[in-house]
């Protein structure tokens, strides 16, 4: 992107856990409380930082905080680059 003097200051490429809309609250719970032991787990963790993860097991509320935050940056670059919905 920097070829073509496309510069976004935000979105940091990530992997985010989703689930389907409506999913109920308790539900929720248990995949957010299971998803970030998992990544808790030494093995986990290692396995992630080898990747080049850098594991940040956030909240929902964050995670829709960050994305929220991403959109204006996300849509700017998609405006400069000409990029067109198909």
């Amino acid at each position: 992107m920097i070829e073509r003097a496309i510069r976004a200051s935000s979105p940091t490429p990530s992997t985010r856990c989703s689930r389907p809309a409506g999913t109920p609250p308790d539900i929720l719970a248990i995949l957010v409380r299971e998803a970030r032991a998992a990544f808790q787990k030494p093995e986990r963790a290692s396995w992630a930082r080898q990747g080049g993860f850098e594991v940040v097991a956030g909240t929902p509320e964050q995670l829709a905080a960050r994305v929220a935050a991403e959109i204006p940056a996300v849509r700017e670059l998609v405006a400069k680059a000409g990029i067109k919905p198909e």
